[in-house]
């Protein structure tokens, strides 16, 4: 297989490394605390214990989360690539917005596609994550400019909710 040229390959917009790995040494952390309290001679209680294991869990998945979540921006589409990989032709983009799922959730920028689900693009990993807005630019950028309702000047809408 012929190796792409940088160009081909576009641009990739990802979450730091940084952030995610802060939750895997925080996740250790709560490991080690779980297993030292559930310990026979571990004087914290059982349910500490298994409190911090159980934040050591939600930890390690959220790490994982942030360190799979990619979007690759082309010429021609855009694709997300997490749990599962997603191309979008640029043309089969309604909006793409930032919003807040939940109060424990950070802001995420979703791609909704003229037929199905809106898909997440990019996730705020902390309050330290300086490169969210301008990944949220970006992204914005390439559309506006792949796309011919922001090349003819007509407004671009989002939909009602």
């Amino acid at each position: 297989m012929a190796r792409r040229s940088a160009r081909e390959r576009g641009t990739t917009l990802s979450a730091p490394a940084s952030t995610w790995a802060c939750l895997l040494v925080l996740a250790a952390t709560q490991f080690w605390l779980g297993v030292s309290a559930l310990a026979p001679d571990g004087r914290m209680g059982a349910w500490f214990g298994w409190l911090c294991l159980c934040l050591g869990c939600a930890s390690t998945a959220r790490a994982w989360k942030l360190g799979t979540l990619r979007v690759d921006l082309t010429s021609d589409a855009v694709t997300v690539r997490g749990l599962r990989r997603r191309t979008i032709a640029w043309q089969d983009i309604r909006t793409i917005e930032e919003r807040r799922r939940s109060w424990l959730s950070d802001r995420v920028v979703e791609i909704a596609p003229n037929t199905g689900k809106p898909i997440t693009a990019l996730v705020k990993a902390s309050w330290l994550d300086d490169t969210f807005e301008r990944d949220h630019r970006l992204l914005e950028k390439w559309w506006h400019t792949r796309t011919s309702a922001s090349a003819d000047g007509s407004p671009v809408l989002s939909p009602p909710r």
